[in-house]
């Protein structure tokens, strides 16, 4: 808004005042005038700028005023006294404006004979009128500048109502767009979350899948860096889950998978997590945990699994699960902690199935010696 009034203004203000371009010209000559030529440039200047810069005015005639009172021009004086009383008139400060008058007044009278009194009396008469013209210049130059405020006050009323109405109108279109564009984004938000938990997810089971698994366990492993506390991965397989699959069908197979990732999920804690690793094995992950723990939950699981009946078109088929138990307990590649579990796992199916293996980290799982103790457990032998 402000930047449309001050076009306004300087359109009304182009068509009353002298070119901008001469007036710049004159300036450049200014910088190069020899001192002869710089008085009447500086009035000049100072006459464009009456009605247009006050102050810019008042700057070139006191420079002006500088070289009439070095030159002892009494003329040059007075013209420059009665541009100062003008420009300060202009500005409102009408007693420095008589001052000025005053000065250009007594300098003129300087120039009779102190002892011409005639003379005098047609000097303050003169004074006196110059004095009123200079009343009724002002009166009119204040009620031109009113009327000119009027108008732009006008303009200024009549801009305002139009960019008023266009500004609410945008307002209620930017308000209409941006409700649209915020439900768009959090359907996209929405879509982007399911799109994420699915590629998280496995879809038969409804838990973590490898790539989820894997990302969890990268967390936990610089959890580990930070606090020094172990977690523990166990390894699950179902025994003999091809048989079901062959003797079944692909569905009662699912049924198994699902039944046992539904089983693991009620045995565990709040922040323990299960994957699905790849076909029948499953892979949990145990925050915070020692060996004992992870061994003590492996045979939990164990226990449930091989208690729960499994009904396949109404048969009950004898369901059992093996379990390689790893604890990560110092720095090592994770990889190394699952294939350390993984070994201990088919160890355990090398060894009878339906069991629980403890496995020692920064052991090699080819060369332990394994025994079975009576609670159908294989622990490492050292």
């Amino acid at each position: 808004m402000k930047k449309i009034v001050l076009f306004l203004v300087f359109i009304y203000i182009s068509f009353t005042v002298l070119p901008e371009s001469d007036i710049h010209l004159l300036e450049e000559k200014l910088e190069t005038a020899k001192p002869i030529e710089r008085y009447e440039l500086l009035i000049y200047l100072a006459n464009a700028y009456l009605y247009d810069d006050v102050t810019k005015s008042i700057d070139y005639c006191n420079q002006a005023l500088k070289i009439a009172l070095k030159n002892d021009d009494k003329n040059q004086i007075v013209v420059t006294y009665n541009i100062l009383a003008s420009a300060y008139s202009l500005l409102g400060d009408d007693i420095t404006s008589a001052v000025y008058l005053e000065k250009s007044l007594s300098l003129q009278m300087g120039y009779l004979s102190p002892q011409n009194s005639i003379l005098q009396q047609i000097a303050e008469i003169r004074r006196d009128r110059a004095i009123k013209e200079l009343e009724l210049t002002n009166k009119d130059l204040l009620l031109s500048k009113q009327r000119t405020i009027q108008k732009y006050y006008i303009i200024i009323g009549l801009l305002i109502v139009v960019f008023a109405g266009i500004s609410l109108n945008q307002w209620q279109l930017v308000a209409k767009t941006n409700k649209k564009l915020h439900k768009t984004v959090h359907e996209l938000n929405s879509a982007n979350y399911k799109l994420e938990q699915i590629s998280r997810t496995d879809p038969l089971t409804k838990i973590s899948n490898r790539r989820d698994m894997i990302e969890k366990i990268e967390h936990e492993k610089k959890r580990f860096a930070r606090n020094g506390k172990p977690f523990v991965l166990i390894m699950v397989d179902i025994d003999n889950f091809k048989q079901v699959n062959d003797k079944f069908g692909h569905d009662a197979g699912d049924f198994v998978l699902e039944s046992i990732a539904h089983l693991m999920q009620s045995s565990v804690r709040k922040q323990d997590i299960i994957g699905r690793w790849g076909g029948e094995e499953f892979l949990l992950l145990l925050p915070e945990t020692d060996v004992e723990g992870g061994n003590s939950l492996a045979e939990k699981i164990r226990r449930s699994v091989s208690v729960t009946p499994y009904m396949i078109s109404n048969k009950k088929i004898p369901i059992t699960v093996t379990l390689g138990v790893s604890v990560y307990d110092r720095p090592m590649e994770f990889e190394q902690c699952i294939k350390v579990a993984d070994q201990a796992l088919y160890e355990g199916k090398s060894k009878g199935k339906n069991c629980v293996v403890m496995a020692q980290n920064g052991t090699n799982p080819d060369t332990a010696k394994f025994v079975k103790n009576e609670n159908g457990i294989i622990e490492e032998s050292l």
